[in-house]
């Protein structure tokens, strides 16, 4: 396969891929994800086929599989890859949809999560102890966002997850245990976890809004005089415990 070259950065595909990788209304307008990085690019390939790679030079493409490859130059990688020492892999891939999860076992909530470090971390740490899927709220960032796909390793990718409102996922989870994490809620090594269970997981800043529904609020508690945990090691903590029914 021949490899098309563009060298400059005015190039209108230049143009495209900064703005899927800054853009989340333009990303599912296009159903289009930017990825970058050899090792994530690798992984998702094994489950997503690759519309586009770009690379440094067509030797780089190694064993990984694409319908078209581009050549482009390190200014034009340093641009749409938004780093000053970007890897020589950058991909698009079609957009992933789910339309459902599986709820038998462990979900976990993210209530307006605006950090995509935060998110990502949290996508990773639930792949990583068997949760079945994520739902998030309508203002939590996008899984797609850059440094959310850098911060979950990939994990978005291979998590299912949806986008509903409060009384959607209430109602998507009628059956699940449902347990609220704040600081005033009760001691995790005082609850006992039964699935099907889910997680509810805050705003950094606004901490959790209402619930209209019956929710356990629960805590990981802390030494006095310590600033509360953020909310990815929090979450993960009781995470942990949640799988491990504990």
């Amino acid at each position: 396969m021949l490899a098309k070259q563009i060298r400059s950065l005015q190039h209108p595909l230049v143009k495209e891929f900064v703005k899927l990788r800054k853009d989340k209304a333009y990303r599912y307008a296009k159903k289009k994800v930017f990825l970058s990085g050899k090792k994530i690019i690798q992984e998702v390939a094994s489950l997503f086929p690759i519309s586009l790679l770009i690379l440094k030079e067509k030797k780089d493409q190694g064993k990984i599989k694409a319908k078209e490859i581009i050549t482009v130059t390190d200014e034009i990688l340093k641009k749409i890859s938004g780093v000053k020492n970007p890897e020589p892999f950058a991909a698009i891939i079609e957009l992933p949809e789910y339309n459902s999860i599986d709820t038998s076992g462990c979900i976990l909530i993210l209530d307006n999560i605006a950090d995509p470090g935060n998110l990502g971390t949290l996508f990773r740490t639930a792949l990583a102890l068997g949760f079945n899927g994520v739902i998030l709220t309508p203002n939590t960032v996008d899984p797609f966002n850059d440094k959310a796909i850098r911060a979950s390793k990939g994990a978005c990718f291979s998590l299912p997850f949806l986008t509903q409102t409060k009384e959607e996922l209430l109602t998507t989870l009628k059956k699940s245990s449902i347990y609220l994490a704040d600081m005033d809620g009760k001691d995790i090594e005082k609850v006992t976890f039964e699935k099907p269970c889910a997680l509810i997981l805050s705003n950094e800043s606004l901490g959790a809004g209402i619930w209209p529904a019956p929710i356990d609020i629960i805590s990981v508690k802390m030494k006095k005089n310590v600033e509360s945990l953020n909310v990815a090691v929090c979450g993960s903590i009781i995470m942990y415990k949640m799988a491990h029914g504990k």
